[in-house]
């Protein structure tokens, strides 16, 4: 799959065409809860990487164009949009595929003969799902809850988190997200599932950030103007196209799911 992204912060998921799909719509955006990006739960790592999971990234796809129209419509004025044509499917394929993967099992307890069963190419999801379904309504307590979980749950969801936002609207919209809270704990979190190069380039992204801090959220007053000119001569731009380019070289969605099949037990509930 060739990798794009976008960038001024418009929500994007690594997909063929979505690009220019939302690129459309781009003139409705507004802050949702000082939030840009669509929910990542919608985006799973391992479809986003895995070419061989067509069914998967086709649900995923036309999800993302519901999900878009919802966040960005916010105009009386916003024209109706014919998903199957967008997505050059039949409305009852859209349908049927959109509820199948909004159907999807979540393990709320995960055993290892659960985790045994699960194929590779949803292996990274389901974990990804039993670690959400942890997390308590009130947001703000995530990272609390995050760190009571087990180092190797962490290093998952904090991976998910990185790919998520960078694969979404680069560096600086993960660090200008909730997400950037994990932002020092990433570098190990890759390290630990065995993705060198990955550590060393977030590594270096927290440098960068904290280097330029105050040059970088100068304009980043709560406006989309604002997110959007964050991201002129922005020194994390660089480091985005380094991070697409590292899919080419680690394998980071198989290197999960070996650390996960080695590591069950760091997976499972007691």
């Amino acid at each position: 799959m060739n990798a794009q992204h976008t960038t001024h912060g418009i929500v994007h998921a690594g997909f063929i065409g979505f690009r220019r799909f939302v690129a459309r719509k781009k003139g409705w955006c507004k802050l949702i809860r000082n939030r840009f990006v669509i929910p990542h739960d919608t985006i799973p790592s391992n479809v986003r990487r895995n070419a061989n999971t067509h069914n998967h990234m086709r649900i995923v796809k036309q999800i993302l164009v519901l999900l878009t129209l919802a966040l960005l419509s916010c105009s009386n004025n916003t024209p109706k949009v014919n998903i199957s044509e967008e997505m050059n499917v039949s409305n009852d394929t859209s349908i049927q595929l959109i509820q199948q993967y909004l159907n999807r099992t979540v393990y709320k307890n995960l055993t290892r003969e659960v985790i045994t069963q699960i194929p590779d190419d949803q292996l990274v999801t389901v974990v990804y799902d039993n670690i959400c379904s942890k997390f308590p309504e009130n947001y703000r307590k995530e990272y609390k809850t995050l760190m009571t979980l087990s180092k190797a749950r962490q290093a998952i969801y904090i991976i998910w988190c990185v790919e998520g936002e960078v694969n979404n609207g680069g560096f600086n919209q993960f660090y200008f997200n909730s997400s950037g809270q994990y932002a020092k704990l990433a570098p190990e979190a890759f390290k630990l599932v065995g993705a060198d190069k990955y550590a060393e380039l977030m590594q270096r992204a927290n440098n960068t950030y904290q280097s330029n801090k105050k040059s970088i959220i100068k304009s980043q007053d709560g406006t989309l103007e604002g997110f959007s000119e964050s991201y002129k001569d922005n020194p994390l731009n660089e480091l985005d196209n380094e991070f697409y380019e590292l899919y080419k070289i680690e394998d980071l969605s198989q290197l999960q799911i070996n650390f996960i099949r080695n590591n069950i037990d760091q997976f499972t509930d007691k």
